[in-house]
């Protein structure tokens, strides 16, 4: 990841996962944003509206984002 790039994540992420995160966002200047999740958990469309909210648009174009990776917990969804 570069400078600015976004790399969006839930409050539902193990620790060590969050912790890492945290860190690349001060030692790469990546913007870090996190999704509360509800719990229970959410029904499947919900939860991709609420991710969706998240990402910034950049530059009007759909294909911008290289990769969307969901961890979530396998009680989680």
């Amino acid at each position: 990841m570069k400078h600015a790039n976004e790399m969006v994540s839930t409050n539902q992420v193990d620790s060590r996962l969050s912790c890492s995160c945290r860190q690349r966002e001060k030692r790469e200047g990546i913007v870090l944003k996190i999704v509360p999740l509800p719990a229970p958990p959410v029904p499947l469309d919900q939860f991709c509206q609420l991710m969706e909210q998240r990402v910034t648009p950049w530059m009007d174009d759909p294909n911008n984002i290289r990769s969307l990776r969901i961890i979530t917990r396998p009680a989680g969804l």
